[in-house]
């Protein structure tokens, strides 16, 4: 039987993060999914992390690759209703940000590497198409870029290849208009996956 506030995505929301609480997970993806739809459906605007607890719930499931595809299909069509181009950037840095810890989470830091650095680079862009100037060029310095990889790499155990992928991104955030994540991310993995 529905509840009075089935049909109300914010109640779905809430009664899925009881449901999992309360260990539930199964229940608490189904609750999730419908409360999805109900978005797809209005007109509100939701930030990414809402699309996010789908994944962690079915990884924590150990759903892993059903997870990996809903990462996927938030890079690939976004949020709904999201209306604010400058904004997708931003949001992917935090789904990029979101697979690294995920690969992270299964052992897998060599890989985990290549999404930290598109999710810092994703956010670079964000920042560009903004025109937020003064942030970009702090984001895009080769201190914070240092940080980034050292960060990355130390967790990964692979120290050695610090200077070749700080220069790798470096270079690529000196042309942040037209950077390729795609070319960036084979660049990384190619340093990495040896």
């Amino acid at each position: 039987m529905l509840g009075v506030f089935e049909n109300d995505p914010n109640e779905l929301l809430r009664k899925a993060t009881s449901q999992r609480n309360s260990g539930n997970i199964e229940d608490a993806i189904t609750t999730l999914q419908r409360a999805y739809k109900l978005i797809q459906s209005g007109q509100i605007i939701y930030p990414v992390e809402t699309f996010l607890r789908l994944p962690a719930y079915l990884h924590e499931a150990g759903r892993r690759e059903e997870a990996w595809q809903e990462y996927q299909q938030l890079l690939s069509e976004g949020c709904p209703n999201q209306l604010m181009p400058d904004v997708i950037p931003m949001d992917q840095s935090i789904v990029y940000d979101k697979m690294r810890l995920f690969l992270q989470r299964d052992g897998l830091h060599d890989h985990a590497v290549a999404y930290g650095v598109l999710s810092y680079c994703s956010w670079a862009i964000g920042l560009y198409l903004q025109k937020r100037k003064d942030e970009l060029q702090n984001h895009i310095s080769q201190i914070e870029i240092d940080k980034l990889t050292h960060r990355l790499l130390k967790k990964a155990n692979r120290l050695n290849t610090q200077e070749k992928i700080s220069e790798i991104v470096f270079e690529k955030l000196n042309n942040v208009g037209s950077i390729n994540l795609n070319e960036l991310f084979a660049d990384i993995n190619s340093c990495l996956l040896v």
